[in-house]
């Protein structure tokens, strides 16, 4: 009955707060049932809901009952199931918290969406991320990965004065192919290599000497994807972008220049010759064909012996590495005589802790530019941090051509560094005819570090062009516009 309505009056005062205070002895009562303000037929006012009594405390008062303990009863007494409601409010709230989290989702799905080079709206920031960039890199390896047995890879040529873009006389430009594709491993631990159809072409005016875009190295550093060109020491940043043409998406990709390194202590004008490039502990090591030139009056020219150390935010520092080339040098031909060797293929293993030098061109004689052409090497060489021991391994090539060497290696992800894609390059008759008769092609093949043994032979890449950068990479951006603009409206 409503507390109104009560004829007689009650030993218990019973508050909206739960609390229950003792008003006169109550000991007569026992263990008997009370009243409860709440519940499914509660109304205004007071509804019958037996529960025990809980024993009274010391200062004369039953303690307060609990959301716990008052659960507890209900669950042991009541006839109706507890019922759980959330408020209008509540409910607004938590839709309010979905859509700031998926807000947020999209707003990171848009600071890594690419820039449409033909004049789309960028997202600015004022921060200096990596070579006066403003916006952070969004490519990585783990992008590669299709399966564990299957990834992505991307590759540049080096097409040495063939660069240069015919009918481009008055306004020079300068190219390089970017040539994409998979490579998958079967159940017999073999590996194919598969090439994509269409290539992209990446254009640049920066030249040296009428020549320019000779790209010799590929590799992912910082989420970035970096390219060198070897005439003119300059460090490009592929970027990828969506554009709808005639109802259709297509993908392009351009080579932005962010830095130039000259080669050398850095006191000289010409451009560094990069011909590799790997990433140890947070930094990028960058370095030349590590060769001495001796020059027509008789002067030994160094200056390919530096290497640049690259820093997470574009800085960069340099170090003579005179000593650590000798010593492979020592290693491979031995401490003495005329020999040499020229190096397009180094890498750093985190999972070896070695350095992995994959010779262009090993030769027990003096340099000819001519007999250069047929030294190409099949030897990697393991070398410790310190440079103070190294295990060489000859890799059991089908092929015994001399024409092809080292131009570019990227260990295989999820192989701990013991399988290797390289890249074997050709260049016939280049010395000789210089652009008229040079003939360029380059091969894919993969190989057990450890072994030497050949996972897979030699396989040609498709248009007759020398390649000297490979990595596993989707060259493709993450996320493309379209894609992006569609997302925001199914959220709307």
């Amino acid at each position: 009955l409503p507390h109104s309505e009560k004829t007689s009056p009650s030993p218990y005062q019973i508050t909206n707060d739960t609390r229950i205070r003792r008003t006169r002895d109550t000991s007569d009562l026992g263990d008997k049932s009370i009243y409860s303000n709440s519940g499914p037929h509660s109304g205004n006012g007071l509804y019958l809901r037996p529960f025990r009594i809980p024993p009274q405390s010391d200062d004369g008062l039953l303690p307060t009952v609990t959301s716990a303990a008052r659960t507890s009863y209900r669950s042991k007494f009541s006839p109706w199931p507890p019922q759980r409601v959330i408020s209008p409010t509540l409910r607004r709230r938590r839709h309010l918290k979905a859509l700031a989290v998926v807000s947020f989702l999209a707003a990171i799905l848009l600071i890594h969406d690419v820039d449409n080079v033909r004049g789309r709206n960028r997202l600015h920031t004022t921060a200096s991320i990596f070579g006066g960039s403003a916006r952070p890199g969004y490519f990585s390896r783990s992008s590669s990965i299709i399966s564990s047995s299957k990834w992505h890879w991307a590759a540049v040529s080096d097409l040495d004065r063939l660069s240069r873009m015919p009918n481009s006389e008055s306004d020079p430009t300068f190219y390089s192919i970017l040539q994409s594709g998979t490579l998958s491993r079967n159940e017999d631990g073999k590996y194919e290599m598969d090439f994509a159809k269409e290539t992209r072409t990446l254009t640049g005016k920066h030249n040296e000497g009428g020549r320019g875009m000779e790209l010799s190295e590929l590799v992912t550093f910082q989420n970035r994807l970096l390219t060198f060109d070897d005439r003119t020491g300059a460090i490009f940043e592929l970027l990828s972008s969506h554009s709808d043409s005639g109802g259709e998406e297509h993908a392009t990709t351009v080579a932005i220049p962010r830095l130039v390194v000259t080669e050398g202590d850095g006191d000289t004008m010409k451009g560094m010759k990069v011909e590799w490039a790997t990433a140890k502990d947070g930094n990028l090591v960058i370095g030349s064909d590590g060769k001495e030139h001796i020059l027509p009056d008789g002067s030994i020219y160094r200056n390919h012996l530096w290497v640049v150390i690259l820093g997470p935010s574009g800085d960069f520092r340099r170090e003579d590495w005179t000593k650590k080339y000798q010593f492979v040098s020592d290693a491979l031909l031995g401490p003495s005589g005329p020999g040499y060797i020229t190096h397009e293929a180094v890498g750093w293993s985190e999972f070896l802790q070695k350095w992995v030098f994959f010779p262009r061109r090993v030769s027990l004689g003096r340099y000819d530019a001519i007999a250069d052409e047929r030294r190409g090497s099949n030897i990697a060489l393991l070398v410790n941090e310190n440079f103070t021991s190294s295990t060489e391994v000859k890799v059991k090539f089908k092929s015994s051509d001399q024409l092809r060497g080292f131009s570019s290696v990227s260990f295989v992800p999820g192989t701990r560094d013991q399988h290797v894609l390289a890249v074997r390059s050709v260049e016939q008759g280049c010395a000789k005819s210089g652009t008229g008769g040079c003939l360029q092609r380059s091969y894919g093949t993969v190989f057990d570090l450890l072994s030497g043994d050949v996972l897979m032979d030699d396989k040609l890449f498709p248009l007759n062009y020398k390649f000297e950068g490979i990595e596993f990479v989707k060259i493709d951006a993450p996320v493309s516009q379209k894609l992006l603009t569609t997302f925001l409206q199914l959220l709307i």
